[in-house]
């Protein structure tokens, strides 16, 4: 009987990739350093980033986080836009120290600004907090 836990996630995620479940691609781009600014010195979002060598189109999985409770800070309300902010948590299909947690994260078209980076011990996974605004 095998014990060890390198085995035992190694099976898991062959387990997620024989099911089928990771149904999307992820890109990480990076900007430079030091990053763009807008007018008001804030970091911009939208521009200067290009994707990171080797990790491009990588196989992965996305799903909403579920927070305990309803955020009511997760909505913002101006004069001009109403904002929605969405936590999401994605599966990367394999070990990817290499992101950081300044990077971005393209998913099948869609930009999420990174929050951490979760790579496993055993060199078997990375994970992904991100979030999304929805203007």
């Amino acid at each position: 009987m095998n014990q060890s836990l390198i085995f035992d996630l190694q099976e898991t995620i062959d387990t997620v990739a024989t099911m089928g479940l990771f149904v999307s691609l992820c890109t990480i781009q990076r900007r430079p350093n030091p990053p763009a600014v807008d007018a008001s010195g804030w970091p911009t979002y939208t521009s200067d980033y290009t994707n990171v060598a080797g990790l491009v189109n990588i196989p992965c999985m996305d799903a909403v986080e579920a927070t305990a409770k309803p955020d009511k800070y997760g909505v913002a309300r101006t004069p001009v836009e109403f904002q929605t902010m969405a936590y999401y948590h994605i599966l990367l299909n394999g070990y990817y120290p290499a992101i950081l947690q300044r990077d971005v994260a393209i998913v099948d078209g869609t930009t999420y600004m990174i929050e951490a980076v979760e790579s496993d011990s055993q060199h078997v996974m990375t994970r992904l907090a991100v979030r999304r605004w929805t203007p």
